[in-house]
C-alpha cells in the first residue's frame, strides 16, 4: 500500500472513506480496520478525479476511550497483507495530529504546530509514530494541569524498541509574556522560563534528553518569545523512547510553588486584625532545585476582602505571630518568609493574600500563590 487518505479524523464524524492505491490492491481485496475486514469498492468522483479505489468505515468503528488513537490500517490480497499505514481518530481537545510508521531502517516524521518528531527504527517490524497539540485550555480528559502551563503536545511511539531513537523538537506558543522590551528582565525567571515536563501517569516529571540532557529554550526578552528545544529520547532519556504509549508533555513555568508553610498553611487561617503574619515558603524548579535568587523588587504582595461565605474547608487559629512587619527574608534553600503586616480594621473580615513572583499565565495575567485569612479582634 503506496497511500492512505485521509490520516486523520474526528470521532465525532459521520463515517470515513478510505482512499487507498498500490500494487496488486483490487475489488477483491479486503481493508482491515481495528480487526474487522470492510469490502474495497471503487469510490465514484473522489476529488473529482472520476474515482479511485477506497472503502467506507461506519461511524460506529471511530470511537474512542481516550483524547486519540492511531489505528493501523492493511490490505489483504489473497491472504497476503500489505505493509501498514495509519489513520489517527481525534476527540475535541485535539488541536493537530500526524502519524507515521516506520518499518527496519526507515525514518518518518510527524509534524504539528507545537511538536516535530523525527523517528527511525532499528529493528524488523513496524513503529508507528504520533504527534498531537492540544487545544487550550485543555481537554477535560488530561491529566491534572502542572505548575503553570503554557501548551499540551502528545508523543506517541507504539512498538518502539531499544535501539531506536526518536527527536522531538518542542516549541512553545510565542509570545509567551506580553512584550515590553522597555523593561529589563524578569528577576524571577530564570533566563530560559519554559521547561517540559510529562505525564508519568501519577504525576508530573521533568523530560530528560538522551545521556539524561534536559532541553533548554532561549528566551528573546524584547519579544517575550521562546526558541524551540531539541530532546533526543532513547533508551537513557526521561522518558525512556519504549514508554511513549501516548506521553503528555507540557510546556511549563520554571517555578513549582510548594505552597505556604505553618502557621499560615490551613485552609483558613483565621488571625487578630492589625497582627503581623509570618508567611513562609520554598520555592523550586521543575527539577527539584531551590530557587536561590528572589529579591524584595521582584516580589510583590497585596491582598483584597473575600466575602467569608465563600471560603471552604477547616479553620484554625495562628499559633505564632511575627514581632513586626518585614520585606522578603532569603532563609536559604529556596525558603523565604514575609512577615504580613494587617490592620485592626480588618477584624471580622476575611482576606486573600496574593504573592506574585513575576511568574505569568498564557495570557500574561499573573500567577498568584494565595492564602486565605478570617480576621478576629
Amino acid at each position: 500500500m503506496t497511500s492512505l487518505t485521509p490520516n486523520t479524523v474526528a470521532a465525532d464524524a459521520e463515517g470515513l472513506t478510505l482512499i487507498i492505491s498500490g500494487d496488486g490492491i483490487g475489488a477483491s481485496s479486503m481493508l482491515q480496520w481495528r480487526g474487522v475486514d470492510y469490502p474495497i469498492d471503487w469510490i465514484v468522483d473522489v476529488d473529482g478525479d472520476g474515482g479511485s479505489l477506497g472503502s467506507a468505515i461506519p461511524a460506529s468503528a471511530l470511537a474512542i476511550d481516550g483524547t486519540f488513537e492511531t489505528v493501523l490500517v492493511t490490505v489483504s490480497t489473497g491472504g497476503a497483507a500489505s505493509n501498514p499505514l495509519p489513520v489517527t481518530i481525534f476527540g475535541p481537545g485535539v488541536g493537530a495530529a500526524e502519524s507515521a510508521v516506520a518499518g527496519a531502517g526507515g525514518t518518518v516524521t510527524a509534524s504539528t504546530g507545537r511538536l516535530t518528531a523525527t523517528y527511525t527504527r532499528a529493528a524488523g517490524g513496524y513503529g508507528t509514530l504520533t504527534a498531537v497539540d492540544y487545544a487550550f485550555p485543555t481537554d477535560p480528559l488530561l491529566p491534572p494541569n502542572p505548575i503553570s502551563p503554557v501548551a499540551f503536545v502528545d508523543l506517541q511511539l507504539l512498538d518502539g524498541v531499544a535501539g531506536d531513537t526518536l527527536v522531538g523538537t518542542f516549541l512553545p506558543p510565542n509570545p509567551i509574556l506580553p512584550p515590553n522590551p522597555v523593561l529589563p528582565p524578569n528577576p524571577v525567571l530564570p533566563p530560559s522560563p519554559i521547561r517540559l515536563a510529562y505525564w508519568t501517569g501519577t504525576t508530573w516529571a521533568p523530560v530528560s534528553g538522551s545521556g539524561a540532557v534536559a532541553p533548554t529554550f532561549s528566551f528573546d526578552w524584547a519579544t517575550s518569545s521562546a526558541s524551540s528545544a531539541t530532546v533526543t529520547f532513547d533508551m537513557t532519556s526521561t522518558p525512556q523512547i519504549t514508554a511513549l504509549g501516548g506521553t503528555v508533555i507540557a510546556f511549563v513555568s520554571a517555578f513549582a510553588f510548594e505552597g505556604f508553610s505553618a502557621p499560615a498553611d490551613s485552609d483558613i487561617n483565621v488571625a487578630k486584625a492589625g497582627r503581623a503574619v509570618p508567611l513562609g515558603w520554598r520555592i523550586l524548579d521543575l527539577g527539584g532545585n531551590p530557587i536561590l535568587n528572589l529579591s524584595s523588587s521582584s516580589v510583590d504582595v497585596s491582598s483584597v476582602r473575600i466575602v467569608c461565605e465563600s471560603l471552604s474547608g477547616e479553620a484554625e487559629p495562628l499559633d505564632a505571630y511575627a514581632p513586626g512587619s518585614s520585606g522578603l527574608q532569603n532563609l536559604g534553600d529556596g525558603y523565604y518568609q514575609w512577615n504580613w503586616a494587617t490592620e485592626k480594621s480588618w477584624a471580622g473580615t476575611c482576606r486573600l493574600v496574593r504573592f506574585d513572583f513575576g511568574d505569568r499565565n498564557p495570557d500574561g495575567s499573573p500567577i498568584y500563590r494565595t492564602a486565605a485569612f478570617q480576621f478576629t479582634r
